[in-house]
């Protein structure tokens, strides 16, 4: 009983140990800066934006996104 408690415990150690990992950096060098053409989204009308960063990322578009070369609409 002793051997599956400390299991227990150490498991939970190593999945809780890489989510505060990341928060523990010292200080950030340079932030990341994501700019966008416009200043508002507008729900259920195209609109054409652009999205500059600082750095090379992934981002989410919670909007319908038009891709003018298949011709298909996706969501985000």
């Amino acid at each position: 009983m002793q051997n599956h408690s400390m299991a227990s415990k150490i498991i939970a150690f190593l999945m809780i140990l890489p989510a505060i990992s990341g928060c523990v950096e010292d200080s950030v060098e340079e932030p990341l800066e994501l700019d966008f053409s416009v200043d508002f989204l507008v729900g259920g009308e195209f609109q054409a934006i652009r999205i500059v960063s600082s750095d090379r990322m992934s981002v989410m578009v919670p909007y319908l996104l038009f891709n003018p070369e298949t011709g298909y609409v996706q969501n985000g």
